[in-house]
């Protein structure tokens, strides 16, 4: 699905131990997703499901970021989620420069070790608990800090570019980009619906990378 200009950003394909197709990033690679009214883009509900295994855990490093802007301007963001460190965090935007940071609240990254992970947005359950940041199949307790002034979470933003996997953005030197030899798959999936207990176990055994 990538809208990807230039054919040297693309990340190199490689293999799982168990024999899966992986996407293996080098410190300049990212693909854009389109976003899609009906399928990733929805302002109530939203979920994004990924296996990732990064090189090293000691940086910052864009795994989604959901931008109005297609190539290397971002001026207008509705969510982005990076790990930094061991931890993952999601940044939740009301409006252009305020919204909601949550973290989690325990490391759940290694170096060299696959990790599920599952951004579930709700927006029926009211401020922050409309967040969820899954790992490995478990619900993480998350810790939060402003964007801006902050405010209380509500419906998501609805941008209109595209979602930028393994950057900040889609510039020809990215930022915040997945370290040389973080690698992704086999799959990366998007739902407008909350997966339930026994999806979510469902993903953790289908196409598992090792």
């Amino acid at each position: 699905p990538a809208v990807q200009a230039d054919a040297d950003r693309k990340c190199a394909v490689g293999t799982s131990a168990n024999g899966l197709p992986t996407m293996v990033f080098d410190g300049s690679d990212m693909y854009q997703w389109p976003l899609s009214a009906t399928i990733n883009n929805m302002t109530t509900k939203l979920g994004f499901w990924f296996w990732i295994k990064p090189a090293t855990v000691a940086s910052v490093q864009r795994i989604l970021n959901c931008t109005i802007a297609a190539g290397a301007a971002v001026t207008f963001e509705k969510f982005s989620l990076y790990a930094n460190n061991r931890t993952l965090l999601c940044e939740t935007y009301i409006n252009n420069t305020t919204g909601r940071v949550g973290t989690t609240a325990s490391n759940v990254l290694t170096a060299g070790t696959w990790t599920s992970g599952y951004l579930q947005y709700d927006s029926s359950r009211g401020g922050d608990a409309n967040l969820a940041i899954f790992t490995d199949g478990t619900n993480r307790t998350l810790n939060y800090t402003n964007i801006g002034a902050g405010g209380s979470l509500t419906t998501l933003q609805a941008p209109t570019g595209h979602i930028v996997i393994g950057s900040f953005n889609n510039s020809d030197t990215p930022t915040q980009a997945l370290d040389n030899l973080t690698e992704m798959g086999p799959n990366l999936l998007t739902f407008n619906d909350n997966l339930t207990a026994s999806e979510i176990a469902a993903l953790q055994l289908f196409e598992a990378p090792t």
